[in-house]
């Protein structure tokens, strides 16, 4: 199963039904057009004339697709079991600081884990890309893909994408706060290759959970 990294406003969003949009830089060869869908591979041309074109590797895959989220996660065994050289049996979850315990006869949320029990300050996170499939909370399904520029996004597509008017420092500004908002947010993940102000070109997934 393909897996997609998640960032912490991602899980909580798909998991609580905030969030149906996710979106992902697309790169683009040079010398080669906006990537499309043929014949169930992505695929891109030359602007050339030429008749030549390249695959196109899409982080999304297909629609249809079931993909393995992947978060920052820790092994939470010390805080709760003792400590063995297996496999962690308790992970815990840094988007929401909450965790599961993996060795039991069902795969269970642990009860009352907390900051203030656990002392989360002392947890080693490890990065998303490390995380083994099998200690994945949420899996989710790709229902629409589409190739488009950032800028391309409506105030209702960024509320799709968990940016609502909640988060704006100034409602007077509306929309307009929106978009700067999701171009900040952006930026704070993409944006040293990516940047907003270039309205690069992005993978626009319509996705739906199917686990977790």
């Amino acid at each position: 199963m393909t897996s997609i990294i998640l960032s912490a406003r991602e899980v909580v969003g798909l998991r609580n039904g905030t969030i149906s949009v996710l979106r992902r830089p697309a790169t683009v060869t040079n010398g080669f057009g906006v990537p499309k869908m043929i014949d169930g591979f992505w695929v891109a041309r030359a602007t050339d004339g030429a008749n030549a074109c390249v695959r196109v590797r899409c982080p999304f895959s297909s629609v249809g697709d079931v993909l393995t989220g992947k978060e920052t996660w820790g092994d939470a065994d010390i805080y709760y079991i003792s400590h063995t050289n297996d496999c962690p049996g308790v992970i815990a979850y840094k988007a929401d600081l909450s965790a599961i315990q993996f060795n039991a006869d069902k795969p269970r949320a642990v009860p009352s884990f907390n900051v203030a029990q656990y002392s989360w300050d002392r947890m080693k996170w490890r990065s998303p890309a490390t995380m083994p499939a099998w200690a994945s909370r949420i899996s989710i399904e790709v229902t629409g893909l589409r190739v488009e520029r950032l800028d391309n996004a409506t105030a209702h597509e960024l509320r799709l994408e968990g940016i609502t008017e909640s988060d704006v420092k100034d409602p007077w500004f509306g929309d307009f706060d929106l978009f700067a908002l999701a171009n900040e947010r952006w930026d704070s993940r993409f944006g040293k290759k990516f940047p907003a102000s270039s309205n690069p070109l992005t993978w626009r997934a319509e996705v739906k959970v199917a686990h977790g």
